[in-house]
């Protein structure tokens, strides 16, 4: 019988060649959707090759199941746990299920500090979750930092992807004193445009503009 852990021995045991993850993880969610949260789970503390199935299983679960993996990887995190497909799973919640992270708003920003993870761009749309008292927090500290590094600086990303557009215009000029190309990628990221003086959303929900022209293409590069 084809069981989560039965996917897991076999790719760690085949590799990603020799085994078939992705027909079996397809396969398992057709009996029991829930069997998807097992598969997720096991995966957490170990070293796979590839996680494409991994990332197939959270895109199929239904929201409650994807919640209850998101909050659970959440949890272990902070007792200390870490490995690539808990970074996986942290980096999906920032974009489908951000408010799991609003317990230690602090912890997230000492994540993306240290650069864990492997899809970032995804964690940065967790910040639009970001709660009143947090946001007027951080801005206080902003504006008292002498420079803008270290996690000054990614607390400054932080509120230009929160969606609060006067936070975001402050980070904005903290994080680009002068108004270069890079700048105004960065700004159009996090779906602004400069516009008669002030910024407008290009957007209402989602944090993301694409660009796909030379100066967003600069600004990875960069990043």
């Amino acid at each position: 019988m084809l069981t989560a852990k039965t996917i897991l021995d076999d790719f760690d045991r085949l590799g990603l060649v020799g085994s078939d993850s992705m027909q079996q993880t397809l396969q398992l969610r057709r009996p029991d959707s829930g069997a998807l949260v097992d598969l997720v789970m096991g995966a957490l503390d170990r070293a796979l090759q590839s996680t494409t199935f991994i990332h197939t299983a959270l895109d199929l679960m239904d929201d409650a199941s994807f919640d209850k993996v998101a909050c659970d990887a959440w949890r272990m995190s902070r007792d200390g746990h870490w490995s690539e497909v808990l970074a996986d799973v942290l980096d999906a919640a920032g974009l489908q299920s951000p408010s799991i992270f609003a317990d230690d708003w602090d912890r997230l920003l000492n994540l993306a500090r240290a650069r864990q993870g492997r899809r970032l761009y995804q964690r940065d749309a967790a910040w639009r979750a970001l709660d009143s008292a947090t946001v007027s927090d951080w801005r206080r500290q902003l504006e008292h930092e002498q420079a803008c590094d270290g996690t000054g600086r990614e607390r400054a990303i932080a509120l230009l992807y929160s969606r609060r557009s006067e936070a975001a215009h402050d980070a904005w000029k903290r994080l680009f004193p002068e108004e270069t190309e890079q700048a105004g990628a960065w700004l159009m990221s996090a779906g602004y445009a400069l516009e008669n003086g002030g910024m407008r959303a290009l957007h209402t929900e989602l944090p993301f503009h694409i660009d796909f022209g030379r100066t967003s293409l600069t600004m990875m590069r960069q990043a």
